[in-house]
């Protein structure tokens, strides 16, 4: 159990109503009741919070003043912390190794590190400090994992590329023999797929997080605080910049994408994409463009419907 005035403390708001109201859980606008935190994330929802059952609230939008919360710059930041520091005070779980996983005896493992039970460390990994890995994450041999990264259930780290070459009618393969490296900060969705370099390294930059279900080829060069959403696949020696965002079920080719750039979802990107453009389509191309074609498009697809009629 909290107070208010603890959540104040946290977010850095100012705090309006009773300090010493009690609070034991977080929960929606539509699931709280009576001793509940729950969070008014845009105006809109300012209606649906004067008729919730919540004790009190934290917001970035003005309620009534008979209405106990505490008043935030970012909403969604201080959701972050709250929820972050209520599970840390909350919790009594101690950050360990489960003894159904199985580590090989030549990786190097850091400090306040959580391995779940099914992991596979393979030989020769270093995991950094306050590393979290859930339940059977495998990672092959000679996987980097920097400090406070996170990979949820079923991700596997470090599998060879999809590299063959063809002789005398069959498929031959190329092994791969680099490695696979997650800088600081990287968050990586459940069943996602990272690729080893063929002969040098797949990288993910500081800080980037990447949803459930991705696939991510070999020598693939990831920059820093990049978001990948669901489903994206991309193909090996792919080069993306910082800051740059994916759509879900985008794929890319062998291309570079330029900083900041933005893929919108379900595009196909064939070409190189400058830095700060917006893609979208298949082909992809600049957003503005595609909304052109499209509107093309329709007025041709009018135009022959009433010819035909």
């Amino acid at each position: 159990m909290f107070r208010l005035s603890d959540i104040a403390t946290v977010t850095g708001g100012e705090l309006v109503g009773d300090p010493k109201i009690v609070l034991e859980a977080i929960a929606s606008l539509q699931d709280a009741k009576t001793g509940s935190l729950s969070f008014v994330l845009e105006k809109k929802y300012v209606a649906a919070a004067e008729i919730s059952a919540a004790s009190a609230f934290v917001t970035s939008e003005l309620l009534p003043a008979h209405i106990p919360h505490v008043l935030v710059k970012h909403s969604r930041e201080a959701l972050a912390q709250v929820i972050t520091w209520w599970a840390a005070q909350s919790s009594q779980t101690q950050r360990t190794i489960s003894d159904r996983a199985t580590i090989d005896p030549t990786s190097k493992i850091g400090s306040n590190v959580s391995i779940g039970p099914g992991c596979v460390v393979g030989a020769f990994c270093t995991i950094g400090h306050d590393v979290t890995l859930h339940a059977n994450v495998t990672l092959y041999d000679h996987v980097t994992l920097g400090d406070r990264v996170v990979v949820h259930s079923g991700v596997v780290l470090g599998a060879d590329g999809f590299g063959y070459y063809q002789k005398d009618g069959r498929h031959n393969k190329i092994p791969h023999i680099g490695q696979t490296i997650l800088e600081s900060d990287v968050e990586v969705g459940a069943n996602t797929t990272i690729d080893r370099g063929c002969l040098g390294e797949t990288r993910i930059g500081t800080g980037t997080k990447i949803d459930n279900l991705v696939q991510i080829g070999h020598n693939v060069q990831i920059g820093k605080c990049c978001i990948i959403t669901a489903q994206v696949g991309i193909i090996g020696s792919t080069q993306i910049g910082d800051y740059v965002m994916v759509g879900g079920q985008a794929g890319i080719s062998s291309v570079k994408i330029g900083n900041r750039a933005v893929i919108a979802a379900k595009s196909g990107v064939t070409k190189d994409v400058p830095e700060g453009a917006f893609f979208s389509g298949f082909p992809a191309q600049p957003h503005r463009q595609e909304l052109t074609d499209q509107a093309r498009l329709k007025r041709l697809i009018k135009q022959s419907k009433r010819s035909l009629s």
